[in-house]
């Protein structure tokens, strides 16, 4: 509490939020491997999940965007992200993309997907900023 990063606010998208349930949905064989390869050992997965830190993002912004036809492990991450962030930040939004795949930000077929979360994400950044609307 007494150290700051600066961080005004996050965007993530389709973003790993609970590595305990994902991947693997809480399979104790597939979290042991993601600890064991990637996280450095045992009991990494619960500390390294942002849904375990949300008390410490008391007043940063956050916005959160899931595409819908990104699977439904990956929504209800997102979904319990959202609930969990709701209580801590100032300025927070969560927009569910309809039929949006996992990587919707990225590719020319998916432009329609990022002009629908476009507004969105514009509204939050100049609320955020302090700016209104041009």
């Amino acid at each position: 509490p007494s150290v700051s990063a600066g961080v005004r606010f996050a965007m993530p998208y389709y973003a790993p939020s609970d590595l305990e349930r994902y991947p693997g949905q809480g399979d104790p064989a597939v979290i042991s491997e993601l600890e064991a390869s990637l996280l450095r050992g045992p009991g990494q997965a619960a500390r390294l999940s942002p849904i375990n830190h949300v008390d410490e993002c008391l007043g940063i912004d956050f916005y959160i965007s899931v595409g819908l036809a990104d699977g439904e492990a990956i929504i209800e991450e997102s979904r319990r992200l959202a609930e969990a962030m709701r209580a801590t930040s100032r300025n927070f939004e969560f927009v569910e993309i309809p039929g949006a795949p996992h990587d919707f930000l990225g590719g020319v077929e998916n432009a329609g997907f990022r002009a629908a979360d476009f507004p969105h994400a514009h509204a939050f950044l100049l609320a955020t900023l302090g700016q209104s609307r041009p």
